[in-house]
């Protein structure tokens, strides 16, 4: 994928039901750590394997659809992780003044750490993220951010759960340093249940000289959103027009399910 290579190895049996002989030539070589099986690993941090064989007898069929799930919303992640980096590259290679940047559909909450922790990677990758279901700044402060004007914006932050914040840890300290603000790009919708309703929030990775790009994006973002519209999709006061022009391709794309559900005659 454009210069980027991820190898992962993925042994899908329980390894204790492996032949000793192939157990064996396994181990010799360290080729596998654990005699337990990664099957639906989900991919979670601090998870190295999946259920044991043990676990696995008092599964259900809810379980492992379960794991099957998280397991594949990890792998769908990770994907995009690493497709939003290699176009944030190719952006690079062509255009060395740095000035275009990818515009992504979600936080860069989903980035891995190490990525996060590599900024220069993430450089020209901004985030827009559509829903605000964490009040980085409490109540008192998601009141303030509401009352933005069409056009402006907080102040820059870094967002983290409460329990980081207590610790007061600097950006370069942070668990997941990123930069993060809010636009607000449209008039709230009238009686709209979302009360964050026109405003949308940016994130972009914390490389060397963030500071200097914020109004410039917030400025490109604004654009996204007059002369064109997202419109009649409902989430047209935060949906800027290009990701909400993707998602028309892409589901044009897309097989109906009724089809794919067909049975084969």
């Amino acid at each position: 994928m454009y210069h980027f290579q991820r190898h992962q190895a993925t042994l899908l049996a329980p390894f204790d039901l492996f032949p000793s002989s192939i157990r064996g030539a396994y181990e010799r070589l360290k080729l596998y750590h654990h005699r337990l099986a990664d099957l639906c690993w989900t991919g979670s941090e601090g998870e190295e394997y999946g259920p044991t064989p043990s676990d696995m007898l008092k599964m259900g069929n809810l379980a492992w659809q379960s794991r099957a799930r998280r397991r594949a919303r990890h792998l769908l992640d990770l994907s995009e992780q690493v497709t939003s980096m290699a176009g944030a590259r190719l952006l690079r290679e062509q255009d060395q003044t740095g000035s275009n940047w990818l515009l992504k559909d979600g936080s860069l909450f989903q980035f891995k750490r190490e990525y996060l922790h590599q900024a220069e990677l993430l450089r020209n990758i901004v985030s827009c993220v559509k829903t605000h279901p964490v009040p980085f700044f409490g109540v008192e402060g998601e009141r303030k951010t509401m009352q933005l004007e069409v056009g402006q914006r907080s102040v820059a932050f870094l967002p983290r759960p409460s329990r980081e914040a207590q610790q007061k840890c600097t950006l370069e300290q942070a668990y997941r340093p990123m930069v993060s603000w809010y636009l607000r790009v449209r008039p709230p919708i009238p009686h709209n249940s979302n009360h964050m309703s026109g405003i949308v929030r940016l994130d972009i990775a914390a490389f060397t000289d963030w500071q200097r790009w914020v109004d410039e994006i917030s400025w490109a973002i604004l654009d996204e959103f007059y002369g064109i519209s997202a419109m009649p999709d409902p989430r047209y006061d935060v949906m800027p027009f290009g990701i909400y022009d993707c998602e028309q391709f892409l589901k044009a794309q897309q097989l109906p399910g009724e089809l794919l559900l067909a049975q084969l005659r």
